[in-house]
């Protein structure tokens, strides 16, 4: 086998001279920076959280990957990062960041103006007073949106907010930021059987051309006042009855709804069948329209966006073995479980990456539920081992 499809040992000078190795998998485009009390997805090395970072050390690493890569790209092409060393910004003007998350660990005050990072993510349980520049096209914010005070925006880049349930609350809402107020394209993700998102807070944003929606909604009455939407989407939403006749939208020529209540999805095949007579729509699609009890008792099972074989065969071996390791009373029984997990799905036909990454986020959400405690890299050892998709 030619060695550049194989593990790739990597040793890199993060906090000091030749501080970290870790083996870097054929096909993988991240690197994940974390900390131990702090992180508990896959991490590639772990730091201190105020440990200065030399992200120079990155400089040229796609070399060890030639010549199945293109000389374009930079790897890694996506960060994760768990820390409060913001050198990142200042590296980013040399080489430019396609894809970076960071997960800062105190109050701060950061200027990105002159950062050039394609899509950023933030997700931070602090104060953040923030400036942004006109590099980032993508700004995804996660958590309390209290906690991101924006004081400079020189031009607004395309918007998510991604909100942790929080039961003390009746609704959800966005403050009101001034510096985002020409934005036009927005995406709020809330839990679908958790706190509804009230979509009167958006209002402060009358240019919105795509709005994206995701979980449990309130208010939606209000949206016939966005007026200029061309591009709306809904997934995974329970409660869609006081939406406006998509009529109300002159320039909408997009829309997308998915996993969402069945009486409004039966509604909005109506509307777009006489808004097809007047105009030419990009795209329409209204599919997987659901009852409540879905939304009680299936919600949550990555395989909600296969087609609906497909999804009903992996919620059954996902509840299957489920079953399996919540009676394990040894690390072989978890193993065994695994073994037929994986199994089931290796008989199945037509496993993309997509669908991969799905079953594999299935996997995690069955070891979360294990009685034995057994190590991440061991039972995604087996996995990799009897996978063949």
């Amino acid at each position: 086998m030619n060695n550049y499809f194989s593990d790739k040992k990597l040793t890199i000078s993060l906090t000091g001279e030749y501080s970290h190795e870790t083996i870097i998998k054929p096909g993988q485009g991240s690197f994940n920076i974390g900390v131990k009390e702090i992180d508990k997805d896959y991490i590639d090395v772990w730091v201190d959280k105020d440990d200065k970072i030399n992200w120079n050390a990155f400089n040229n690493c796609e070399e060890i990957f030639r010549p199945i890569i293109s000389p374009s790209i930079k790897w890694p092409r996506f960060f994760s990062y768990t820390g409060n060393d913001i050198g990142f910004i200042e590296w980013s003007r040399k080489r430019h960041i396609e894809d970076f998350t960071w997960k800062p660990q105190k109050e701060m005050s950061v200027d990105f103006t002159k950062a050039i990072i394609h899509n950023l993510t933030i997700k931070s349980d602090y104060k953040l007073f923030l400036s942004f520049g006109k590099e980032i096209t993508y700004l995804d914010l996660y958590g309390n949106p209290d906690n991101y005070i924006i004081e400079k925006c020189v031009k607004v880049p395309s918007l998510g907010f991604y909100f942790k349930n929080d039961e003390s609350k009746k609704k959800l809402s966005l403050p009101k930021y001034e510096c985002f107020k020409n934005a036009e394209e927005l995406l709020i993700e809330v839990n679908p059987n958790g706190v509804p998102f009230d979509c009167k807070s958006l209002l402060q944003f009358p240019n919105l051309k795509l709005l994206h929606l995701i979980g449990n909604m309130t208010n939606l009455s209000y949206l016939k006042d966005l007026k200029y939407l061309n591009k709306l989407g809904f997934w995974n939403v329970p409660e869609l009855l006081d939406l406006p006749n998509l009529n109300n939208w002159k320039e909408l020529n997009k829309f997308v709804a998915m996993n969402i209540d069945e009486n409004a999805g039966k509604r909005f095949k109506e509307e777009l069948k006489e808004l097809k007579k007047q105009r030419k729509f990009e795209f329409a699609s209204v599919t997987k329209l659901r009852n409540k009890l879905w939304f009680e008792t299936e919600y949550g099972l990555p395989f909600s966006n296969w087609n609906s074989a497909m999804e009903k065969k992996a919620n059954i071996i996902f509840k299957k073995c489920l079953k399996e390791i919540k009676n394990s009373l040894s690390e072989n029984d978890v193993k065994n479980a695994i073994t037929n997990f994986t199994n089931s799905f290796n008989k199945m036909d037509d496993i993309e990456t997509m669908e991969r990454d799905d079953i594999y986020k299935g996997l995690c959400i069955l070891m979360k539920n294990s009685p034995i405690s057994i190590e991440e890299n061991v039972w995604t050892r087996w996995f990799d081992e009897i996978r063949d998709f």
